[in-house]
């Protein structure tokens, strides 16, 4: 199967329709799409049929700090090394970019890590960092 980098930001219906496809909760719309007005650096990975089997995008200040957010392939296009794609556009992106001593950093969905370990990622806590937190406005 023959896929296409695009380096630009998913659409807000590519955006949502890859979310749910993954089941990720759904954001509402103006708050998605102000989101993603506020992207440094996306990809879209689209298949030869012409539907969009993936997206990845960064977002931060542009010189110290990277965050890497909405990694997606859609479930019929996953094992096809999109994923890897995806990635390696954005840390071409973030070598291009990054300062000294920036922070390139993302959150990994369980089960994903070693994936993301062997782009060079280090879980946290570690030796030498703390443990990464979170938090999330949840709304029942």
């Amino acid at each position: 199967m023959n896929f296409t980098l695009h380096h630009r930001t998913p659409t807000l219906t590519e955006y949502q329709v890859l979310r749910s496809l993954v089941l990720w909760p759904a954001f509402e719309e103006r708050a998605a799409q102000t989101s993603l007005n506020a992207t440094l650096f996306a990809v879209v990975v689209e298949a030869a049929d012409g539907r969009i089997a993936g997206m990845g995008r960064v977002i931060g200040d542009g010189v110290l700090y990277f965050h890497i957010h909405d990694v997606i392939v859609a479930p019929d296009f996953q094992r096809h090394g999109i994923g890897k794609m995806i990635m390696n556009a954005i840390l071409t992106y973030t070598e291009a970019n990054a300062g000294r001593n920036a922070q390139i950093a993302l959150s990994s969905s369980k089960g994903r890590e070693p994936f993301y370990r062997a782009l060079g990622f280090t879980e946290r806590p570690s030796e030498r960092l703390g443990a990464g937190m979170v938090k999330v406005k949840f709304v029942d």
